[in-house]
């Protein structure tokens, strides 16, 4: 059991993060190569100067720990079960600290600073801060990805249009283009719920059953690719216009997640994981604790990471509300 919850944390950890070691990025987020000039018989051509977006983006950095406290006597009788007991729950209990710090990334709309005074954004979040122009298409400094739907749930009037406009708001960034997948991340909750969308005067398109669905009777014919039955290791149970849509109850009920993913550890993903620049201490280590020569009876867990927005335009969070204000789920 804990071994299933920690696979279904690490697969969206996957899917979401890019890992580096450095406290910021001037990550890239447009470019423009100018024109051509009109030629003259006689002159030079100018130069290419292509103008190129960066924002510095940085990441946080903590150090993390826990201690077991097996006694000798206690070893003397104890089973290897009841050992590895502990064991499991130092792993899941790093697993458990690390997806929490991702999620909260994506969901609080605050920003924080790390240990060297470089702002470590959230997603858009009317900060200000002009989003690079896509596409033709400009943004105001009021731009925001964190929104409400503004209806008690998504099957009431609206709910389904504000997830339409969920989705378009990541696409206008245009970070789904070259081998960007879009996904919908949601509650049990609101997969039923999305489960029912159908084209019309309620929003743009009809809800697909995957490759992963239960088998069912239909007459209605579909027209296009079915999405798979899993991205990755995440199990999928349709697709909803260009998102697919995976159902995961690591996602809050009444919040729904528009992501684009390049895979795993992809420099295009929307969230910088952290890790030391030293090598050996990245992930989870166990070291000797005040008594070295009992590592089991006095040993230490230590995890040092931290995480921040790369792509500020690549996801966008709904909460499902009929208050116009946005407020991130506890526990993140």
């Amino acid at each position: 059991m804990v071994k299933a919850q920690n696979d279904k944390q690490d697969t969206l950890v996957s899917l979401l993060t890019f890992k580096t070691t450095l406290a910021s990025d001037a990550v890239l987020q447009s470019i423009d190569a100018g024109e051509l000039e009109l030629a003259s018989e006689y002159g030079q051509p100018v130069g290419i100067r292509p103008g190129l977006t960066s924002i510095t983006l940085g990441y946080k950095f903590d150090w993390y720990d826990l201690a077991t406290r097996m006694t000798a006597r206690w070893l003397a009788d104890a089973s290897k079960e009841q050992a590895d007991a502990l064991t499991n729950a130092a792993l899941a209990a790093d697993n458990k600290t690390t997806f929490k710090a991702v999620m909260g990334s994506l969901f609080n709309n605050t920003a924080r600073v790390n240990e060297q005074g470089v702002a470590v954004q959230p997603l858009w979040n009317n900060d200000g801060t002009v989003p690079p122009p896509h596409d033709g298409k400009t943004f105001a400094a009021t731009h925001q990805h964190y929104v409400t739907s503004g209806t008690a749930n998504l099957t009431a009037a609206g709910g389904q249009i504000a997830v339409d406009a969920l989705i378009e708001n990541v696409r206008e960034h245009g970070y789904d283009a070259k081998g960007g997948q879009l996904l919908l991340l949601v509650n049990r909750q609101e997969a039923n719920q999305i489960r029912g969308f159908r084209a019309g005067a309620s929003g743009s398109f009809d809800f697909i059953p995957g490759e992963g669905a239960p088998a069912r009777i239909t007459s209605e014919v579909v027209v296009g690719q079915t999405p798979p039955a899993k991205l990755g290791e995440q199990p999928l149970i349709g697709a909803y216009g260009p998102a697919w849509v995976a159902e995961n109850n690591l996602i809050p009920a009444g919040y729904v997640v528009c992501v684009v993913t390049r895979g795993t550890n992809s420099s295009q993903n929307p969230i910088g994981f952290r890790e030391h620049p030293t090598t050996n201490l990245r992930g989870l280590r166990i070291v000797p604790g005040p008594n070295p020569d009992y590592p089991l009876t006095s040993a230490f867990y230590v995890r040092g990471f931290g995480v921040g927005v790369r792509h500020r335009g690549a996801a966008a969070v709904m909460q499902v509300t009929a208050s116009p204000t946005y407020t991130a789920p506890a526990g993140f």
